[in-house]
């Protein structure tokens, strides 16, 4: 009995364990972009890839009220030809490079990593409707593998938060907050003596959060001007708890 625990202790913590949870989850959310029926915000961000030039999806993103990155991606595969199924196979690859990255990378328990694994949020919501979250997923999990190295790799680091930020404006803050870290910690560290690499760095991300901003900034004649909408507390909170313990209303 001892022997069995022993083994079944050393399985769940070995690399095999972790390719099992990564082709079950392959398996099962495949198995959902399969029978998923795209929303209309999924074609939406398909047509605008598909229709408009680089220059074209900049002024319209003010319009749609979210940085361009996504519909950047789904341009490429537009353009390339290839068919409308293409971008839940494309964000359903993603969500797969995700797992595998934060299988590998994250310091949690094997308990702990298969309940994320399998939570709602990536089992469906980001993983089968394809929109940029899961972009911002993967990217979130690559930055949270490099962390402790982000003074050794500044390039990287620095693309990876200028990517992010571009992701949707859900990550603006997480963006800034990634940069201030960098820049505060070179600053420290290196006693002000930074690098032309740290510099490039720094670079990279002001540029990402200055196009960002940039790119969802709406125009005179949307249904929102200015750069922010109009923000109540109590929107936050309802908007939060809907996400954890959805109800339905009748209004």
């Amino acid at each position: 009995m001892v022997y069995l625990k022993e083994k079944t202790s050393q399985f769940f913590f070995s690399r095999q364990y972790g390719y099992l949870v990564v082709v079950v989850y392959a398996i099962i959310t495949f198995t959902g972009i399969l029978y998923h029926e795209p929303w209309r915000d999924e074609a939406q961000a398909w047509l605008l890839g598909r229709d408009l030039s680089f220059t074209g999806l900049i002024r319209e993103m003010g319009y749609d009220g979210s940085p361009m990155l996504w519909h950047l991606c789904l341009s490429i595969l537009a353009k390339s030809g290839l068919p409308y199924f293409s971008m839940a196979f494309f964000n359903w690859a993603l969500a797969v490079a995700a797992i595998v990255v934060f299988m590998r990378n994250s310091p949690f328990n094997p308990l702990t990593k298969t309940l994320f694994v399998f939570s709602y949020y990536l089992v469906y919501e980001y993983s089968v409707v394809a929109r940029s979250y899961m972009l911002s997923v993967l990217l979130l999990f690559c930055l949270a593998s490099i962390f402790r190295d982000r003074l050794k790799k500044p390039l990287l680091f620095g693309l990876l938060v200028a990517l992010l930020v571009n992701t949707n404006t859900h990550n603006f803050l997480a963006a800034v907050a990634f940069g201030l870290i960098f820049l505060f910690d070179s600053w420290k560290k290196k006693k002000m003596n930074l690098s032309l690499k740290d510099w490039i760095a720094l670079g990279i991300m002001l540029a990402g959060g200055i196009f960002a901003l940039f790119t969802v900034s709406p125009p005179l004649d949307s249904w929102k001007p200015g750069l922010m909408n109009e923000f109540t507390w109590l929107a936050s909170i309802d908007a939060i708890s809907q996400a954890f313990i959805p109800t339905c209303t009748d209004n």
